[in-house]
């Protein structure tokens, strides 16, 4: 901790002494960043744009139907999924997306039903392909005879038109020209049900109006709302579910901003960021819906940082000799800070056996030490002399995952119950919740994960361990815990389903098959959920850390 406050305070007072030797720069030469948009989304784009050119005082943006060769280095694209194919470009990012949603009144007479099972996509797309189907037994599969009427906002023509999912005989339906209309008419007929765009329908309250629900889509067609497929419950759980693909695909479009290559440069990078952050709100009030929370982050890493480009000042390169002495400092300090924490991270690992030295798991390399109690949440715990558990993760989903960035944990004193979240753990955006293995009251939480998450997985049984609990069923909880030799056996089983899970990820074409081996009963590589996406971490969430017996 000194070291990083004498660190921030000499560089403090570089950046101060240099900067007051150091020209001004007249930030009004900068070029305005030009941003190339379809015809069809122009005034999406001058929206976006006339927001941005308010909130920013350093950088500017103009908009354009195409680009000169003069300001390609200095454009960006704005497209939808359907334009992706009409210009060639190395670098492209999901900025928002257009979602086409299906609801109905709450007081529809089926209402409990639809929220129970959902209506089968296959069915709600033939609504308009044959007469017969125009009814409410075909799509809850029973006897009724009553009619569905369908209306279409009209604002929802150009992404359903983009789409076999919707036929040309769909978009002939009844249509509503606004959101109050489409409020009318499901008072109206309680029994019908509107396509609209999801952002005019929530405004900026992100939530649906009251008496209006979304209407659950049974994605696999088995005539019931599995829940690892119902995302309907909130508005924040179903944007999140269309981030992670469970949304029916024809009825969102993303967007995306582009480039010839991937931008480096202030501006556009300026304009790229505010899009992914105070931009969103600006998004949604033109008609497009914002980016799940969680994949914000990832995003923000993934864009170049910020580099001072365009300066040219021959008074910069009289360099003073007194920063290089400084410099030199600095970087002795960090270089020395580096090695001693290396140093002390490898002694660690040695005392607790965590050198993960291949690159393959096996369950015979994972850490078990004896004497502590495990639990299917895949923690562990012991019990201190004072009578307090300790706790923390196992081995395996250090292995499995890699190092997490941060853990959410709870505060001293809070009262926690066997099987019932007690902290989450993230990884680039992407989280794990694990459920409490005994009932108690938290005495001590490691607060010091909270800046070295990596301890989590570097010692899980020493410097990674998570709470200090005074147990309320130690005796009777106990009876569901495992020690070493029966946790061991359990592990190899968990591999296993593991195995199953990346197999069936890879299987749904959207992971790399690199990520694990499995002919011959191969081993899986080190860290393999890690890289995997936010989809397969919830299948882990749900099969692997929701299990209690």
């Amino acid at each position: 901790m000194k070291t990083k406050v004498l660190l921030t305070v000499m560089l403090t007072l570089c950046m101060q002494l240099y900067s007051s030797e150091s020209p001004e720069v007249d930030a009004s030469v900068s070029k305005p960043v030009i941003l190339v948009s379809p015809p069809e989304m122009q005034s999406f784009a001058q929206a976006v744009l006339n927001r941005f050119n308010q909130s920013s005082s350093e950088f500017s943006a103009e908009l354009s139907t195409n680009v000169s060769e003069d300001n390609l280095e200095n454009a960006v694209y704005l497209m939808a999924d359907s334009q992706s194919g009409s210009y060639s470009h190395e670098w492209k990012m999901v900025i928002g997306r257009d979602i086409i949603v299906p609801v109905i009144s709450t007081g529809n007479p089926y209402f409990e039903s639809i929220r129970k099972n959902g209506i089968p996509a296959n069915r709600l797309s033939d609504l308009a392909n044959d007469p017969e189907k125009q009814v409410w037994g075909t799509l809850l599969g029973n006897e009724s005879k009553k009619s569905v009427v369908v209306y279409l906002q009209e604002e929802t023509m150009q992404v359903l038109g983009e789409h076999d999912w919707m036929t040309e005989n769909h978009l002939s339906m009844n249509t509503v020209e606004s959101i109050e209309e489409l409020k009318s008419k499901l008072e109206q007929e309680k029994a019908a049900i509107v396509f609209c765009k999801l952002a005019d329908l929530i405004a900026d309250q992100h939530e649906l109006p009251a008496g209006i629900a979304f209407l659950p889509i049974d994605a696999n067609n088995n005539g019931q709302l599995e829940k690892i497929e119902n995302i309907y419950s909130s508005y924040n759980d179903f944007i999140r579910g269309v981030w992670i693909g469970k949304y029916q695909h024809g009825l969102v479009r993303n967007i995306y901003v582009a480039a010839n290559s991937k931008p480096v440069d202030e501006g556009r990078l300026a304009l790229i960021k505010w899009m992914l952050t105070e931009g969103q709100a600006a998004m949604l009030d033109a008609g497009i819906n914002e980016l799940a929370y969680a994949e914000m982050p990832s995003k923000l890493n993934a864009l170049a940082p910020l580099t001072s480009v365009g300066i040219q000042n021959d008074q910069r390169s009289a360099f003073p000799w007194w920063l290089i002495v400084i410099a030199g400092g600095i970087v002795a300090i960090l270089t020395f800070e580096l090695l001693l924490r290396r140093r002390r991270k490898i002694s660690s690992r040695e005392n607790s056996n965590q050198l993960y030295e291949n690159e393959l798991i096996q369950a015979g390399s994972m850490n078990v030490p004896k004497g502590i109690y495990f639990d299917k949440t895949h923690t562990w715990v012991f019990m201190e002399r004072n009578g307090e558990v300790r706790m923390g993760i196992d081995d395996f989903l250090g292995h499995v995952t890699g190092s997490f960035t941060r853990i959410m944990m709870k505060d001293e004193g809070e009262q926690i119950r066997r099987g019932e979240p007690i902290f989450t753990l993230i990884r680039d955006g992407k989280k794990l919740t694990v459920n409490a293995p005994v009932s108690g009251t938290i005495r001590g939480v490691n607060v010091s994960l909270l800046s070295d998450a990596e301890a989590l997985t570097r010692s899980p049984y020493e410097e990674g361990w998570i709470y200090l609990i005074e147990p309320a069923n130690w005796l009777s909880e106990l009876g569901v815990l495992s020690l070493a030799e029966r946790y061991k056996s359990w592990i190899e089983q968990e591999m296993i389903r593991l195995k199953d899970l990346l197999a069936a990820a890879m299987a749904r074409g959207n992971q790399h098959p690199a990520y694990v081996v499995l002919q011959d009963g191969g081993a899986i590589v080190e860290g393999a959920l890690g890289e995997m996406g936010p989809d397969v971490w919830e299948d882990f969430q749900e099969q692997f850390l929701n299990q209690l017996c």
